[in-house]
């Protein structure tokens, strides 16, 4: 269970969170309703399967009752802007809360996993992907072979998918998500074994994860953490969250 509050994360300090289940995203169903926003009901509403749509909302609960405990308010209370950089849609920015300029968060989910990512230093952006799933045909698109070798030997099937987990968490943390072409995010090696991301003139650090053996995350910063702090969950094991 979580304690009431969290203390927002020390300098160049990431708190990473994964909420992973071997009963799907049925063990997300909330324990109790927590009411959300006008546009979170939209977006909802946008899913044409009622199953992705219902998996959707219990995610979000959790992301809401998660960072409620940041910022010591009830998980209704919380206020995002998710307008995009862009064109102004409110259906499809990148969240922020509203009132916390100190907070910045990104959250992915994938099946019964759920992954967010909580930063107090900058702009921070993640994806999970499950290694099941089948990747686009369209990899050499957006891989070149000098950023396969940056994570995985090319022979290996999972080198696109890391790719494009890297790329996805670069392109949420810059605040576009798949606004932001593939091509137009290099991945370079900046000494030893560091991985960033370059967006024009803006640097990305970037780190791989694992969330069990069948799904693989990445998280991307506009800041080099010193600290990535991770916390592992069971969901059919927290009783409440709000």
């Amino acid at each position: 269970m979580f304690a009431s509050t969290l203390p927002l994360p020390p300098e160049n300090v990431l708190d990473l969170w994964f909420f992973h289940s071997t009963l799907g995203w049925a063990a997300w169903r909330p324990k109790r309703q927590i009411a959300l926003s006008i546009a979170e009901r939209l977006r909802a509403d946008r899913f044409r399967v009622r199953n992705l749509s219902a998996q959707w909302i219990a995610h979000r609960t959790m992301v809401r009752s998660l960072l409620a405990r940041y910022q010591g308010v009830g998980p209704e209370a919380l206020m995002f802007n998710t307008n995009c950089a862009l064109c102004g849609d409110p259906l499809h920015g990148k969240p922020r809360l509203e009132g916390a300029t100190n907070l910045s968060f990104s959250a992915a989910h994938c099946g019964g996993a759920l992954a967010v990512a909580v930063s107090a230093s900058g702009e921070v952006g993640i994806d999970i992907e499950s290694v099941r799933r089948d990747f686009p045909g369209f990899a050499s698109d957006i891989c070149t072979p000098e950023e396969l070798q940056l994570v995985f030997s090319p022979s290996e099937t999972s080198s696109p998918l890391r790719v494009w987990v890297l790329k996805e968490a670069v392109a949420k943390a810059a605040g576009l998500g798949l606004a932001l072409p593939m091509s137009e995010i290099r991945l370079v090696r900046s000494g030893g074994d560091v991985i960033q991301g370059v967006v024009g003139s803006q640097h990305y650090w970037l780190s791989n994860h694992e969330l069990g053996q069948d799904v693989v995350g990445a998280v991307a910063t506009s800041f080099h953490p010193r600290i990535i702090k991770q916390f592992g969950v069971d969901p059919s094991h927290v009783r409440v969250l709000g």
